[in-house]
């Protein structure tokens, strides 16, 4: 949210190659930081944006953020070119706008972003249900999150579809401990089907990740 300086994309290259011991990690090289700016070129203020998903598309980046609900911030999918600078956004559902009851939850909104290999078709999707939706994921308590289809060749409108959050497991260690689940990341095999990331925080317990292979074919496009 760039409390510890500008926000900022990582350019980072892996070497792949298996290592001959099999036990020394890939090497990691950070090959460059590239500092995001609002549309007339100044860096985001402190607290004033929460990036979360990145995808790299023709003529620039596409980054997904969530909702700072307490300052009145919104979640937004931007488009910034290869210098960083932000050139618009996304034009998003009505449902995901803040409101009393309404929109995305604080620090559970977009998070996975990733294009289909044709760039056809964009995947974006809600970490957790939206506040109409349903409740945020708990011990024992799934989510009904959504995943937008937008096309990217005809525009418009996106497709949404309900992706069920797990619930938290195993139970948090007290009534009052910190506990999460959520969709953190996504990616396009085809058209319809997506490898699912989720990732869950239990205080007390530690982390927890789940990757699913997930289907749209046949799903109800519930944006109405």
């Amino acid at each position: 949210r760039g409390q510890y300086g500008p926000v900022r994309l990582y350019r980072i290259r892996l070497d792949l190659a298996v290592p001959a011991d099999g036990e020394t990690p890939f090497p990691v090289t950070v090959e460059r930081a590239l500092p995001l700016a609002d549309a007339e070129g100044r860096p985001f203020a402190p607290n004033s944006i929460d990036t979360e998903g990145l995808a790299v598309v023709a003529g620039g980046f596409l980054v997904s953020t969530e909702p700072i609900v307490h300052r009145g911030v919104a979640a937004m999918i931007g488009e910034f070119g290869p210098d960083g600078r932000q050139k618009g956004q996304l034009r998003l559902p009505d449902s995901l706008l803040p409101g009393q009851g309404h929109g995305g939850r604080e620090n559970l909104g977009f998070e996975g972003l990733a294009p289909t290999s044709d760039g056809k078709h964009l995947y974006a999707a809600v970490e957790n249900a939206l506040e109409q939706d349903g409740p945020a994921a708990d011990a024992g308590v799934a989510s009904p999150s959504r995943i937008l289809r937008f096309d990217r060749e005809a525009g418009g409108r996106p497709e949404e579809f309900v992706y069920v959050v797990e619930p938290v497991t195993p139970a948090p260690p007290g009534a009052t401990a910190y506990r999460m689940n959520g969709l953190s990341d996504l990616l396009p095999l085809d058209e319809s089907r997506l490898l699912v990331l989720e990732r869950q925080f239990v205080d007390g317990v530690g982390n927890a990740v789940r990757v699913y292979e997930a289907s749209l074919a046949g799903a109800t496009d519930v944006s109405s």
